[in-house]
């Protein structure tokens, strides 16, 4: 697809405008996640937890192990999220709920 000039500088003049508006009307937009995890996931994080516990405990410290990952990737992020701020466009990812599904999803 080829643009003309005239196009071209008509969309970067709206960028610019819309870039110079967005800044001018800064908000704080929170979007929250509903995650889902299968079953075949956390039994990867209960074979990766040594010693011998038994299978209640190791699955609750893997189920813990799997929300701090989310947790931390989500921070990962937001981080790079953070760098819109100098556009007005502030946006934060958080963890709403994480389920465990009885089923594997492959």
């Amino acid at each position: 697809m080829i643009i003309s000039k005239d196009k071209m500088s008509s969309c970067l003049v709206a960028l610019v405008i819309t870039l110079l508006v967005s800044t001018a009307t800064a908000a704080q937009y929170v979007a929250e996640g509903y995650f889902v995890a299968d079953d075949e996931t956390v039994q990867a994080y209960i074979r990766s937890i040594p010693g011998t516990a038994t299978p209640a405990a190791k699955r609750t410290q893997a189920l813990a192990e799997l929300n701090k990952d989310i947790v931390y990737y989500l921070t990962e992020v937001n981080t790079i999220m953070s760098s819109l701020a100098t556009y007005g466009i502030n946006i934060e990812i958080r963890l709403k709920k994480l389920d465990i599904l009885v089923r594997n999803l492959c």
